[in-house]
């Protein structure tokens, strides 16, 4: 009997994370930085679009929405296609009716990672491409050395704190470091220079990060 338990409580894990694997999106907020460009009415910009918001929404309600270079914002609706993308129809840009289809990629654990649309607005095409992906890492704050691991640590403390500041805001990174894993938990520190938006000034930062899923357990900050 022990032996029959004990194989069943294994065939139950496994048959667990393969569901939690392939589970569906539910939701997503996420703004990230990147590289991409958005060809509208006659006109491309390809330097500034290095910043996007991407809201999907539990009821099925899509918005995305350029942050820099440009101030358009896409409406419409979403869907899963599958573990790792989902599928956009585009109703209105800005306040104009709009029609197209498009797709947003991400990690599975609430980031996005590209956005392709593609449609008309007023009888004119519009194409945009966006490609998080694409991101220096702001050259990581001068430091260098960084593993690709680390990299992807510096870019989720870095999330964290711009989360907890106005939309507007810019930061200049700075004398960044990842520690060891201490109980399961890597902490990223670092500096950052605030030059626009509330609260300009200079402050240190410190972000706990789990080591296994790259979740942040914890982020902090105070001016210096």
């Amino acid at each position: 009997m022990k032996s029959v338990y004990s194989k069943s409580i294994g065939v139950m894990s496994v048959v667990a994370l393969f569901a939690l694997a392939n589970a569906d999106l539910k939701d997503l907020y996420s703004v990230r930085e990147g590289s991409g460009n958005l060809q509208f009415r006659s006109r491309t910009s390809n330097s500034d679009l290095r910043k996007m918001q991407v809201v999907l929404k539990q009821g099925g309600r899509a918005e995305i929405k350029i942050l820099t270079g440009t101030n358009h914002t896409f409406y419409g609706t979403w869907r899963n296609r599958n573990n790792n993308s989902c599928l956009i129809n585009i109703e209105d840009l800005d306040r104009d009716r709009a029609f197209g289809t498009g797709v947003v990629e991400h990690d599975g654990r609430g980031t996005f990672t590209r956005v392709n649309l593609s449609g008309t607005v007023s009888g004119a095409q519009f194409n945009l491409d966006f490609n998080a992906e694409r991101w220096d890492g702001g050259n990581l704050g001068g430091n260098g050395g960084f593993t690709s691991t680390e990299v992807e640590f510096v870019r989720k403390a870095r999330y964290a704190i711009q989360d907890k500041f106005s939309l507007d805001a810019r930061f200049d990174w700075a004398r960044e470091s990842v520690g060891n894993v201490v109980f399961g938990d890597r902490i990223v520190k670092g500096e950052f220079q605030l030059t626009e938006g509330n609260n300009r000034g200079r402050y240190s930062y410190s972000v706990s990060i789990s080591n296994g899923t790259q979740s942040v357990r914890s982020a902090s900050f105070s001016r210096i």
